[in-house]
């Protein structure tokens, strides 16, 4: 990705997120940053004044929690995607999920991880915003669920590496130097 020209790469990582929503357009603009690109260059990209993307970044990033541990943020980075994705249009991600869910639930020999899987089960099988919440939440079972996720496949690799450039991204101060 990182050997195209930039206007390529932002062109390209814009339209993984398709601004369905501010969400998503905010979103997509924290991606950018997260993955080093300046503030200029992005508000060129999203055709706004420099001030809007530092707003957008930083609503972004008090959207997330503190979460200490990288490999935890990663997870919990890759959930919030696969969440704005369910927002949008959740019925082949859950059907998928479920399939995954119960492959898995197979596969398991130990009772901690088939209880995982039916919790997962549970949950895909319930309502929508209660799945969203417990994925996102920062309880260690939360945790837990999220190093066991069906989600298998629900990103694209493009999307899973903007998610990757999130969680690297170190919580601290936003871009006016309020702590985030």
């Amino acid at each position: 990705m990182k050997d195209r020209p930039l206007d390529q790469r932002l062109d390209d990582e814009a339209s993984l997120e398709g601004y369905r929503s501010e969400e998503a357009r905010r979103e997509a603009i924290y991606g950018f940053f997260a993955s080093k690109i300046s503030i200029a260059d992005i508000a060129r990209q999203f055709s706004c004044s420099s001030a809007e993307v530092q707003s957008a970044i930083s609503q972004a990033r008090a959207t997330r929690p503190r979460i200490e541990r990288r490999e935890n943020r990663v997870t919990w980075e890759l959930h919030y995607a696969v969440a704005l994705k369910l927002t949008e249009d959740p019925t082949d991600i859950i059907k998928r999920a479920l399939t995954q869910a119960n492959i898995m639930q197979g596969r398991q020999k130990d009772a901690i991880s088939r209880g995982w899987m039916e919790r997962w089960e549970e949950l895909l099988s319930g309502d929508l915003e209660v799945l969203k919440t417990v994925m996102l939440d920062t309880t260690h079972e939360a945790e837990d669920l999220r190093q066991m996720s069906p989600f298998i496949g629900a990103l694209s690799q493009s999307e899973r590496l903007l998610a990757i450039n999130k969680a690297a991204f170190q919580p601290g101060p936003d871009t006016q130097g309020h702590e985030v």
